[in-house]
């Protein structure tokens, strides 16, 4: 899938729809390779940040942040930002909860 992908071509609209922040999906990678490893069940992570990406990674990085996150950096493996798009809090919820297959769906990376 092309990185500017619009949500709506995937998702049904949420209700309530406000782009106040950013949307984003990390996908996790072995360091040493550069390829795509999961974390037992998960291979991606959905975010918002209502105001800065840069911020956002610095207080993932620093273990934070999700808890999903720390575990896949306390396992030795790291993240890239794979695909963001504007978005809210309730853009991401309906991506988690609309999104069974993260990678087939939305992330633009090569497993």
């Amino acid at each position: 899938m092309s990185a500017d992908l619009d949500y709506e071509q995937i998702l049904p609209r949420p209700r309530n729809l406000e782009l106040g922040g950013l949307v984003y999906v990390l996908h996790f990678v072995d360091p040493v390779t550069g390829r795509h490893k999961r974390l037992a069940h998960a291979g991606h992570y959905v975010g918002y940040c209502g105001r800065g990406l840069d911020s956002r990674l610095a207080y993932h990085r620093a273990r934070r942040g999700s808890r999903l996150i720390a575990a896949v950096l306390d396992a030795g493996l790291d993240f890239v930002v794979a695909f963001t798009m504007p978005g809210s809090r309730t853009v991401e919820r309906t991506i988690k909860t609309h999104t069974h297959n993260v990678h087939r769906d939305i992330c633009p990376l090569p497993r």
